[in-house]
């Protein structure tokens, strides 16, 4: 994850704020392959992994370590094992319509399920006649 303007790395960061520049950046602009970073509460410092498709653990949501209210914007972010720029991309990156990897496996399991459904349909049709 790196500033849009300098480059600069924007991990362990308390702030949205990129301390070589001053740039302000989006924490939710990013994606994140789920797995690859941990986001950390800013009050006890708990890890949470990220799970949605976007590699998020939540907007906002109560911390599992405090118990304290949180969204994900004060978090300190972090690589896991120092894996720093793999498999990072912000909005911006992205052309419309494209899927991260997390994104395809989940998109060919939906797909597979309907196609299963419709075959599951048309046997019960042809059984009935």
């Amino acid at each position: 994850m790196q500033c849009r303007q300098c480059q600069y790395p924007l991990w362990n960061l308390r702030e949205p704020r990129c301390p070589e520049c001053g740039t302000a950046f989006d924490v939710m602009s990013y994606w994140f392959e789920p797995g690859t970073v941990v986001f950390k509460c800013p009050l006890c410092a708990h890890p949470h992994q990220g799970r949605d498709m976007r590699g998020m653990p939540f907007d906002a949501g109560r911390c599992e370590g405090c118990g304290q209210m949180i969204v994900v914007e004060q978090m300190v972010i972090e690589p896991v094992d120092g894996k720093v720029d793999l498999h990072v991309r912000n909005d911006r990156d992205l052309a419309p319509g494209t899927l991260l990897p997390s994104q395809r496996h989940a998109a060919k399991a939906v797909i597979l399920a309907i196609v299963m459904l419709v075959l599951m349909i048309v046997l019960a049709l042809l059984l009935r006649s």
